[in-house]
């Protein structure tokens, strides 16, 4: 579990879990934000069920079960940039 201080991440991990699915799922819901309003972005094969749930998956240097499940496969932040304003 992610800390979260007036509203936002303040990137300490609380307590950590085998179900990241699971876990983001519990974190939109508690932010009253809906899957297909979401996007995930992830490197490794846990997040690949994420991608499944939410609006798209975004791999950034990924590995290949990460890459193959995402919308769109990244090496670098300016290249999301460009995913938001297009399909943001």
């Amino acid at each position: 579990m992610l800390e979260v201080k007036q509203g936002f991440f303040t990137g300490r991990v609380l307590e950590f879990h085998n179900d990241k699915s699971r876990e983001a799922m519990r974190i939109l819901r508690e932010a009253k934000i809906k899957p297909e309003e979401a996007i995930s972005i992830g490197d490794g094969r846990d997040d690949a069920e994420v991608f499944k749930k939410v609006r798209f998956g975004v791999a950034y240097n990924g590995c290949e079960a990460a890459r193959k499940a995402a919308k769109y496969s990244i090496t670098g932040f300016r290249e999301l940039l460009g995913i938001v304003e297009r399909d943001g």
